[in-house]
């Protein structure tokens, strides 16, 4: 599925790479922040709140960080 999606829509390639390769949860990914990034960590990790109240870790690769990380840096960058 994530060869099918055109290099141009790397947002979308994002999302669903994140979703596949972290377990997270449609509605935490739309819940997803910036500052969740734990991005000090030696092990690469996304702190999420969960509705029920439980705070969970989801570890995240190299390859979906970047992704995550270069849809960020497009979509602050001053047209």
């Amino acid at each position: 599925m994530l060869k099918t999606i055109p290099k141009e829509l790397i947002r979308d390639k994002a999302i669903i790479q994140t979703l596949y390769r972290t377990g997270l949860r449609v509605s935490e990914l739309c819940n997803l922040k910036k500052q969740d990034l734990n991005m000090n960590s030696v092990k690469k990790a996304i702190a999420i709140y969960v509705y029920e109240g439980k705070d969970r870790t989801v570890y995240i690769d190299d390859k979906t960080l970047k992704l995550i990380n270069t849809t960020i840096y497009k979509r602050t960058i001053k047209k």
